[in-house]
């Protein structure tokens, strides 16, 4: 699911399969490509990109391998979730830590969704080569991510900092960091 850039709408799986997609935040714009056999010359936007398989789950969604404190976790990718969560039994179970409930906030996500979660500071995320240190996740007691195999949901926390390029027919992602912007 793609909620768009400006929040006027959700863009579903169902409909952006059927495309290339790139969301670039930098210049907030969602590009559908024709897909194309090109393999891996998609990227025109830098030199330094890392490419990442996914799985294309039953509901539609985009799961990845990532490495959470180095442990490897299977993560779906959200970009309507403005933050990213893990469940609490996954946090205890793979990562032996604990998130504190006590301190949970309403997160709303941008289909209007809400979800008390709990933050809790990690040592490390990587996804591919690009790795996030201390990332501030939201530990959650609800877990839907689960009914796609996934152990945590990648939101715009950590999704937002990248130049996304989906190729749903190998089923790759083409991943950089956004771009520095110019300070006015």
């Amino acid at each position: 699911m793609i909620t768009a850039l400006g929040g006027d709408g959700v863009l579903a799986p169902d409909l952006l399969r059927n495309f290339d997609v790139e969301l670039d935040f930098d210049t907030r714009q969602v590009n559908l490509f024709k897909p194309h056999r090109c393999d891996d010359q998609v990227v025109y936007w830098t030199d330094e990109y890392t490419v990442v398989p996914f799985v294309l789950t039953e509901q539609g969604h985009i799961r990845i391998d990532v490495a959470v404190n180095g442990v490897p976790l299977k993560a779906m990718l959200d970009t309507g979730a403005p933050s990213t969560l893990i469940g609490d039994d996954t946090l205890q179970a793979k990562l032996g830590l604990t998130g504190d409930q006590r301190n949970a906030r309403l997160l709303v996500g941008g289909n209007g969704g809400a979800l008390g979660a709990a933050p809790v500071k990690l040592d490390s995320l990587r996804i591919g080569k690009f790795l996030w240190p201390n990332p501030l996740v939201f530990a959650s007691t609800r877990e839907a991510w689960k009914a796609d195999a996934s152990d945590m949901l990648l939101g715009l926390n950590e999704i937002g900092g990248l130049h996304v390029y989906i190729d749903y027919r190998d089923r790759k992602l083409y991943l950089s960091r956004r771009q520095a912007r110019a300070q006015r």
